[in-house]
């Protein structure tokens, strides 16, 4: 039995994107050739659970070296045998929605809809105590993380105290990163780049040969040496300069799309896309740029999205960061995305207005780390030239937010209050 909730996009490496079905056998995933230790590491994993109970395991690589694949394979071979698969990612706001997959996986646990509460160590107490429930259960609990790094905060600090206080639960628990990123007795496994012999499977010889420097490879970096030679690239210092190359080369209309996802740093969604949008995205998806699924049109990978961000003048920059926000404020996007969109388009006004908001949830849900991050963002935005305009007196509202900032950093550092039983 598997739960399956936003996929990110796919360490599938800039593999047209296909639905998930427990009919896909594993072979026929290009991204797992050469993988057969990693996929035996999770396996051993598994088998250490009836003798061990709470496993921890850590996938770490580069961008695009096929960690999502792995999980994604390893969660339909354990489905198939019994046992329940719960898999998240970060939401599609590239985590930005604070506490997502804590309530999602609480939720799948429980069966309902849980609520945020009121405190990390609450947070962790009801967490491990679902977690033993579940694990007494029929079949073996197996949760996968994918890109544990990029999942919101709050998540990350629950499920790092989960991990060093252990519950009382029979289960593995796989998470995925680009660096190391849970404390204590977690068994690692790097999935490294490809050798140049390996890379010889994927690709022609003389798309290699053309880069004779470059030891290791990604199955995402190969589609796009190959992509840059086939379309007459051929003089490039960096994986880096050959995707913004291609994205430079892209024409106006489908180039304009691309940068607006990249800014968007959620999915375009389907009922929005218009016929010359769609043309767009259907053109980006032929180059390994963009990858459609339900939720609409969205870069591949986080790792080609910061690299077309990199492409953009400040000028650009910031028209496309507002484009963003009038079309997240047009969709109806949580209030989070909303906000942190306003303060990356340097808009004083509504950034201030949505990071308080924001400030004052976190604040509510004893989230304070978060309720810095805003309060900050807040400060940031006051000092702009342009909140002389917005405001009476910007200092004031600036002021005011560096003083609560520093409130909820130190409420941050307390120790939690122990309620007790009258």
């Amino acid at each position: 039995m598997s739960s399956r909730i936003e996929l990110p996009p796919d360490d599938v490496d800039g593999l047209p994107h296909e639905p998930t079905s427990s009919a896909r056998t594993s072979p026929a995933i290009p991204s797992l050739l050469g993988r057969n230790d990693e996929r035996e590491f999770l396996r051993v994993q598994r088998a250490r659970v009836e003798q061990q109970g709470f496993v921890v395991a850590e996938l770490l690589g580069r961008p695009g070296a096929g960690k999502s694949s792995l999980l994604r394979v390893f969660a339909e071979e354990r489905a198939a045998m019994g046992d329940r698969v719960m898999e998240l990612a970060p939401d599609s706001y590239g985590g930005c929605l604070s506490g997502h997959v804590y309530v999602t996986l609480l939720g799948m646990l429980v069966g309902t809809t849980p609520g945020l509460g009121s405190s990390d160590v609450e947070r962790t107490e009801t967490l491990a105590a679902a977690l033993g429930a579940a694990g007494s259960g029929e079949g073996r609990l197996v949760v996968l993380i994918d890109d544990f790094d990029r999942i919101d905060a709050l998540s990350r600090r629950v499920v790092t105290a989960l991990v060093r206080s252990p519950p009382q639960s029979a289960m593995l628990l796989v998470v995925s990163s680009g660096a190391m990123a849970l404390p204590g007795a977690v068994a690692l496994r790097e999935v490294a780049p490809l050798s140049r012999e390996q890379a010889r499977f994927r690709v022609a010889p003389h798309v290699l040969d053309a880069w004779p420097a470059l030891a290791g490879f990604t199955a995402l970096e190969l589609e796009q040496l190959e992509g840059y030679w086939r379309e007459g690239g051929r003089a490039a210092a960096s994986l880096e300069e050959v995707v913004a190359e291609r994205a430079r080369r892209t024409d106006a209309s489908a180039r304009d799309f691309l940068q607006l996802l990249a800014v968007l740093r959620a999915p375009y969604p389907s009922a929005h896309l218009d016929a010359s949008s769609r043309r767009a995205a259907l053109e980006l998806q032929k180059r390994g740029f963009v990858r459609m699924s339900s939720q609409g049109a969205q870069l591949a990978h986080a790792w080609l999205a910061g690299i077309v961000r990199s492409t953009l003048s400040r000028e650009e920059s910031r028209a496309k960061e507002a484009d963003a926000l009038e079309r997240l404020t047009r969709w109806g996007a949580p209030l989070e995305a909303r906000a942190w969109s306003a303060y990356r388009a340097g808009a004083v006004g509504l950034g201030v207005v949505l990071l308080e908001q924001v400030a004052r949830a976190s604040e509510a849900a004893a989230d304070y780390p978060r309720a810095v991050d805003a309060y900050q963002a807040m400060a940031e935005l006051c000092r702009a030239e342009t909140a002389k305009s917005e405001f009476d007196s910007p200092k004031d509202i600036e002021t005011q937010a560096v003083r609560r900032g520093a409130e909820a950093l130190r409420k941050s550092y307390a120790p939690p209050q122990v309620q007790h039983d009258e």
